[in-house]
C-alpha cells in the first residue's frame, strides 16, 4: 500500500504528544521584554497576558475564539534585548521609543526554568518539522496550546525568533512562580541610558528609528 504524503507540520498536533528526556532543558537566564506604559492595553512588567489568543501572536497557548483565560496567560520574552526590540517593532522594521511610551524591562529568573526546546528534534519526533515556528502563525498556536494541554507543568518553550534568529521564550503560567519582585532593569527607550543603544540595535537588525514627536508630548 502506498503511503499517503505527510505534511511537514500538522495543522493540528497528533495526540499524544511525546517527549524525551532530551527534549527539555534547564536555564536560569536574563530575560527582556518590552511594554507599553500608556494606552488601553498596558500590563505590569511581570503581568501575563491571560487574554487570547490573539491573531498577531505565534505562539499564545489559549484555545479558540478569544478570552480571558487565566490558566493560559502568556508571557513573550528573549535573552537578547535586540531580539526583544526587533519582535516588537517587526510590523514597520521601525523602533519607536515614542508610542505609548515604551519601556525596556530586564530580570532574572529566580529558579531554573524547564522549558520544551522546540530548535532540536522534539518537532520531527511529534510528525512536526524544524520549520514549524516558521509557519503559519495559527499552526504554532495550536502546537502551543497542545503542549500546554499535555504538559501543564512546563514553564514554557526554547525557540528561535523568526526575526533575528536568536533565543526567545514563551513562558506559561508556571514559570511566572520564577519572577522577581521588582525587574533589574526598567527604563523607558527614551531614557538616555537605553536610547543611546537604540542606533547601535537598530544598525545591527538594519531596522528604523522613528523621528521623535513635535511637538514633544
Amino acid at each position: 500500500m502506498t503511503p499517503k504524503p505527510q505534511p511537514k507540520t500538522p495543522r493540528k498536533p497528533p495526540k499524544p504528544l511525546t517527549r524525551r528526556s532530551s527534549d527539555l532543558v534547564g536555564v536560569r537566564p536574563t530575560l527582556w521584554r518590552i511594554g507599553a506604559t500608556i494606552g488601553d492595553y498596558v500590563l505590569e512588567w511581570n503581568e501575563a497576558r491571560d487574554f487570547g489568543p490573539l491573531r498577531t501572536m505565534r505562539w499564545d497557548p489559549h484555545h479558540p475564539p478569544q478570552s480571558v483565560q487565566p490558566d493560559r496567560a502568556v508571557i513573550y520574552a528573549s535573552p537578547s534585548p535586540i531580539t526583544a526590540v526587533a519582535e516588537k517593532f517587526q510590523k514597520y522594521r521601525t523602533i519607536d521609543p515614542f508610542t505609548a511610551a515604551p519601556c525596556l524591562y530586564g530580570w532574572s529568573a529566580t529558579r531554573q526554568l524547564t522549558l520544551l526546546d522546540l530548535r532540536g528534534n522534539w518537532p520531527i519526533n511529534n510528525k512536526g518539522s524544524a520549520s514549524m515556528p516558521m509557519g503559519p502563525r495559527n499552526v504554532c498556536r495550536a502546537w502551543s496550546a497542545a503542549i500546554l494541554d499535555t504538559w501543564p507543568e512546563l514553564d514554557g518553550l526554547l525557540t528561535r525568533s523568526t526575526m533575528d534568529g536568536r533565543d526567545t521564550y514563551v513562558l506559561f503560567p508556571p514559570a511566572r512562580t520564577s519572577m522577581p519582585d521588582e525587574p533589574r532593569h526598567a527604563r523607558l527607550l527614551t531614557d538616555p541610558a537605553v536610547y543611546c543603544y537604540l542606533d547601535l540595535w537598530a544598525d545591527e537588525i538594519n531596522y528604523d528609528i522613528a523621528d521623535a514627536p513635535w511637538p514633544p508630548a
